[in-house]
């Protein structure tokens, strides 16, 4: 089955897709996007490998993935940024994919912190999917804490430079698993 998220992008000749949904099947495919910053344990895991089992857990066999590329640069400047305040180069790689999701989507972005952002998306074919993301790597406390909110068909945006995005799509309900998790704990 091929995530939702990707038909659109397939219209848009600025986007290149250079991996197309391809099914996380190995810790190795999630080491290897690089989406995780895992010295950013946060006190949850002992050490990497256990953090990296967890997210290994919730992911493989039930996940898909794609790499896109495009320049967030291409997009106008708009003027209706609404601001956010974080570290590093976030800002301004987020204000470029302020401009572009507005420019190239439809639908809402809302910037925080834990994830960086989050929103809706409107789907060529009428559908709306909730999305959450990062820019550069997030922590897998972070990751974890999002994806257990993500139903069938929402999406996590990674955006590790102003060329790249990285689309993760389960073909499960992680927020089902977890409240069935969570009955079957108490």
């Amino acid at each position: 089955m091929e995530p939702h998220i990707l038909p659109g992008y397939r219209l848009d000749p600025t986007i290149t897709i250079v991996t197309d949904h391809v099914r996380i099947t190995s810790f190795g495919q999630i080491l290897q996007l690089d989406i995780i910053d895992w010295n950013r344990l946060n006190g949850y895991w002992d050490n990497t490998f256990d953090a990296l089992q967890v997210v290994a857990d919730w992911l493989t066999d039930v996940t898909e993935y794609a790499i896109l590329r495009t320049s967030l640069k291409l997009a106008p400047e708009r003027a209706d940024w609404p601001g956010w305040k974080h570290v590093g180069d976030h800002v301004a790689v987020g204000r470029l994919f302020w401009n572009w999701f507005h420019w190239k989507k439809r639908g809402t972005l809302v910037f925080a912190d834990s994830p960086d952002f989050s929103g809706t998306l409107e789907l060529p074919h009428g559908k709306t999917v909730r999305f959450w993301g990062d820019i550069g790597k997030v922590s897998p406390s972070t990751f974890l804490e999002t994806i257990k909110r993500m139903d069938k068909d929402d999406i996590w945006i990674s955006i590790p430079d102003v060329t790249t995005q990285i689309v993760l799509e389960p073909l499960v309900s992680f927020r089902d698993i977890w409240r069935e998790t969570m009955n079957g704990a108490f």
